[in-house]
Formats: structure tokens, C-alpha cells, sequence
């Protein structure tokens, strides 16, 4: 007969929202191993009571205590689970369901070491807990790299969105996001540009410095005005092009979730641009580009 812990969450809590509590904690320690205390029937052995409740003040947390036997058992342990505001309830309550698994596996294993020599017997290595799969975060900062073949620098901003696919080493990533950049000039430009692709992240989470490799795909519009200094005349015009591009950046630890960031790409662009003035090439853009970027990171 399988040994369980029943699971006894506020009666007003939604069933949707209950379940999750136990399929959370059934998927660290195994099926039908965290009954909600309403679903108990004989086809398990209920060794401990989980009794979980919501505690009032700020910021939000659950209170989770560990019984032996039955609900108003011996308090074996208790656990205090804090969240902020901004946390969804499937989150919060998973989160429960996970912590429950966890005081299962503690309790087993000092039971496992009191047991005399001569009574243990082999047992299935409970699973590790799963960590959560998925993370998300942003960068921000400044960039700037070659404008046209000559003259000054372009100088802009840029904003990048990314999702962590795992906790392993190295970590696959999904990432999106924008620049604005201009050079000023009598050939002045002004470059907006959209980037979606894909890297691989060296470290794992959590260490202090992480380094990364991207690949995009880039979608950028070109806006260019030009100055005749003989007439004083000045035009405009804009093109939209295609390409991509590949970028190495690395992340060092500020604060908590808050990182420094530097990193330089190279990109390639179809087609290029040239600015001209009355037939006259007055600047170029390289067939390839590199571009420098320092900003902030904020790890989620």
C-alpha cells in the first residue's frame, strides 16, 4: 500500500487551483502520493497531514504545517512561503506543492536513519525536485558601432526581451528585441531596427557571470536625410532591408536579479545603402557591420 500525505488546502480554495497543489507534489514524489485530504479513500495509507493556510498581512504568504497521522497531529514541521504582489496564484500554489514533496522526502530519510541495521531494506531513491523550467528577462542600454564608411559613429539605445528554455548548462534562449540608433551629419541617418533569433548561454542561472552567443534574423527601416552644402538643399528618404546577424555578450552580478551587461555583434544587411546627392555618392554603409552595447540586465 502506498504511504501518502494528504493535503488539506482552505475549503474556498477554486478545485482547479487545489489540483495543481497535488499534481505539483506528485510530480516530485510519485502518483497518488499527495491526496487532497477531500479525495482520501483506502487505497492509501495517509502518514502525514499537509494543512495549509493563507496568513493575512503583506506581503502575501501561505503557512504550511507538517502533521503526523492526522491533521491535529504531532506538528513534525511547518513552513512559511512568502510571494509578492506581482506572483500569479497557479505559482504560488505550485509552489506549495512542491515544498510539501520536499518535507515528505526530509521526513522518509530521518525515518530511513533511525531504523535499526538489521530492518532497512531498499528503497526507490526519491526524485529530485523539479526545478522550474522556464525563466524570462530583460536588457537595456546604450550601443553604437560604424555609421557610413565615413565620419562619425552611430549612437543609440536598444531594448531585448529573452527567455531561459532550462536551468541546465549550457541554456538555450529565445530572444527579441529593438534598436534606435542615428549619426548625425550632412549625411545623417537614423536606423530602427528589429531583431528575433536564438543563443546558447554558458553557466548556469545562478552563477555570478554568465556569457552568451546569439544568431537573429534583423528587420530594419533606414531613414536618411542629405545636405547639399552648395545649394543649402537638403532630401530625405528611407528603405527597408533584411538580414541577420551574430552577437557574444557576457552578464556579471550587480545586485540580486540586477546585472551588468557588455557585449558586440556583427551584422549584414540587403540592400545597402547608399546616400547620394545630386547622382554623388556622400556616404556608404559597410556590407558588414559591428556594433558595441553596455547596458543592465534584469534576471527573472
Amino acid at each position: 500500500m502506498l504511504t501518502a500525505v494528504a493535503i488539506n488546502v482552505p475549503p474556498d480554495l477554486p478545485p482547479a487551483i487545489a489540483q495543481i497543489v497535488a499534481s505539483r507534489c506528485e510530480s516530485a514524489i510519485g502518483r497518488r502520493r499527495c491526496p487532497l485530504a477531500s479525495d482520501v479513500d483506502d487505497s492509501v495509507a495517509i502518514h502525514w497531514y499537509a494543512v495549509v493556510r493563507v496568513e493575512d498581512g503583506l506581503p502575501p504568504r501561505l503557512q504550511i504545517d507538517f502533521r503526523d497521522r492526522s491533521p491535529s497531529g504531532p506538528l513534525l514541521a511547518e513552513r512559511t512561503l512568502f510571494f509578492s504582489d506581482r506572483d500569479a496564484a497557479e505559482s504560488r500554489w505550485a509552489s506549495v506543492g512542491l515544498v510539501i514533496a520536499a518535507l515528505v522526502t526530509e521526513t522518509e530519510e530521518l525515518e530511513a536513519l533511525s531504523m535499526p541495521a538489521s530492518a532497512q531494506v531498499a528503497t526507490e531513491q526519491p526524485t529530485p525536485l523539479p526545478r522550474r523550467s522556464l525563466h524570462f528577462g530583460f536588457d537595456t542600454g546604450f550601443v553604437t558601432g560604424p555609421g557610413l564608411q565615413n565620419g562619425s559613429y552611430r549612437v543609440g539605445a536598444f531594448g531585448r526581451g529573452w527567455i531561459g528554455l532550462s536551468d541546465a548548462a549550457p541554456e538555450a534562449l529565445v530572444v527579441a528585441g529593438f534598436r534606435y540608433a542615428e549619426r548625425p551629419g550632412d549625411a545623417s541617418l537614423t536606423w530602427l531596427t528589429w531583431s528575433l533569433g536564438a543563443g546558447i548561454r554558458i553557466g548556469k542561472r545562478g552563477d555570478p557571470v554568465n556569457a552568451e552567443m546569439t544568431s537573429v534574423l534583423l528587420l530594419e527601416r533606414v531613414l536618411a536625410t542629405a545636405l547639399d552644402p552648395s545649394s543649402g538643399h537638403s532630401d530625405s528618404g528611407g528603405v527597408t532591408r533584411f538580414g541577420g546577424g551574430i552577437g557574444a555578450d557576457v552578464a556579471a552580478t550587480l545586485w540580486k536579479d540586477l546585472r551588468a551587461l557588455i557585449g558586440a555583434d556583427v551584422s549584414a544587411l540587403t540592400p545597402p545603402v547608399n546616400v547620394e546627392v545630386k547622382g554623388v555618392s556622400v556616404g556608404r554603409e559597410p556590407g558588414l557591420r559591428f556594433a558595441l552595447m553596455a547596458g543592465l540586465r534584469l534576471d527573472l
